[in-house]
């Protein structure tokens, strides 16, 4: 059985999301929405035990969406962090230098010491 497909449906969704799209990108909040997981950051997090594991994720998490660099890692989870640093860098200043915009990009210990 055949659907019928109603082209003028189609052109007025892809118009409406067409504004949608064009309203958010001129607000002056911009949120990073996405980024590469390598494989690198799998491999390495595969040989941390689960505690380590969280902090790594969590850290790698931070710096790509808020620009904080990790602060108080355990002794591996910092390794695995440093490990991968390069990329996490590389990509956060790709994603800074495309949009135009900076993260946050400060230590966390900063963050909690000026908040004090």
């Amino acid at each position: 059985m055949k659907t019928k497909i109603d082209i003028q449906n189609i052109v007025n969704i892809h118009n409406e999301s067409t504004t949608y799209v064009k309203s958010q990108s001129s607000s002056s909040k911009v949120e990073r929405k996405a980024f590469n997981f390598y494989r690198s950051y799998y491999d390495v997090f595969k040989q941390l035990e689960d505690v380590e594991k969280l902090q790594f994720i969590k850290a790698l998490l931070e710096r790509q969406f808020t620009g904080i660099e990790p602060n108080g890692l355990s002794q591996m989870a910092n390794f695995a962090y440093v490990s991968q640093k390069h990329n996490i860098d590389a990509q956060v200043e790709g994603w800074e230098n495309k949009t135009k915009r900076k993260l946050l990009s400060i230590n966390s210990s900063n963050l909690i010491e000026s908040a004090i």
